[in-house]
């Protein structure tokens, strides 16, 4: 956080904790989805693969507000 925050870069956690401290000292953030999201629009993962990568940390416990089926491709096309 520190390095992000000297160097004016985004700091990335799914860490609530974290993400507010990081918030209120006006550091840019992101999570998962973030990260998934930007790798298929710049063109580092297809749609299929973030949906199945985001499928696949759901099963592993990640909580996300995006649906199970296709979230990323639902979210990027509406």
């Amino acid at each position: 956080m520190a390095i992000a925050y000297h160097r004016d870069w985004v700091f990335a956690s799914n860490d609530g904790a974290a993400r507010k401290f990081a918030k209120e000292r006006r550091i840019s953030i992101t999570g998962t989805l973030g990260i998934l999201i930007k790798a298929v629009k710049n063109e580092i993962l297809n749609l299929s693969v973030a949906d199945t990568i985001h499928a696949q940390i759901i099963d592993e416990g990640y909580r996300s507000p995006l649906s199970y089926e296709n979230g990323i491709s639902i979210y990027l096309n509406q």
